[in-house]
């Protein structure tokens, strides 16, 4: 009898944790590895997180600047589906992407990325923690990212929406720079500015979250 309810115990411990790319046990985490795209229609372009692979449109995002002084050029929310049944997020989220300022007439381009975890709960938005990456200057223009945001112990109920926003930031000291940030699920290059191998490792968005262990 003892021995069945040992049994028991396992296949519950592994049908829980079955989802999880791993678990990080001294967090009591398992962590869901999600990959950022983009979705046009009539309506415009939308912004999500799947832990599936597909291609997608678009698999970039771009926007000029003309401005002296830190300009914020992009800002892209990529929701979860609502949670049908209740989580906790809590721990260390990893968030890696590509991006790139550059134009042929700029001179002093500079930029950085602010990577913003947030949970929407009956449309209200809250901040659960923020980082923002390394400048990237002239000498440099392009830039694999990965970066971590600490998240305290979050209660999500369903219908709750985990959101990460993208915020590009960038200026030059003259003319016209674009800047491109890559969420391409299936690695394309972007238009020549990203070019995997060459400029970058991966234009993959990639968000690792992590959700508390139900054990």
């Amino acid at each position: 009898m003892a021995s069945k309810q040992i049994q028991n115990l396992f296949q519950a411990q592994s049908n829980a944790i079955a989802s999880y790319n791993w678990t990080d046990i001294a967090e009591g985490t398992g962590i869901v590895k999600f990959y950022g795209f983009g979705t046009t229609d009539n309506t415009g372009t939308n912004y999500a997180l799947s832990e599936n692979i597909f291609y997608a449109d678009p698999h970039f995002s771009s926007a000029s600047t003309t401005s002296t002084s830190y300009f914020k050029a992009l800002d892209m929310d990529f929701d979860l589906t609502e949670f049908n049944t209740p989580k906790i997020v809590k721990g260390t989220v990893i968030i890696q992407a590509a991006s790139k300022l550059d134009g042929s007439d700029a001179t002093g381009e500079s930029h950085y990325l602010i990577f913003k975890v947030r949970k929407v709960s009956g449309g209200s938005e809250t901040d659960l923690g923020t980082v923002q990456t390394a400048t990237i200057d002239s000498s440099t223009k392009k830039q694999y990212h990965c970066v971590k945001i600490s998240v305290n112990r979050t209660f999500f109920k369903k219908g709750d929406i985990l959101r990460v926003t993208i915020e590009g930031w960038a200026k030059v000291s003259s003319g016209t720079a674009n800047l491109y940030v890559a969420h391409s699920p299936t690695n394309e290059d972007v238009s020549g500015q990203l070019v995997v191998g060459t400029d970058v490792e991966s234009t993959q968005f990639v968000v690792y979250i992590p959700f508390g262990l139900e054990i």
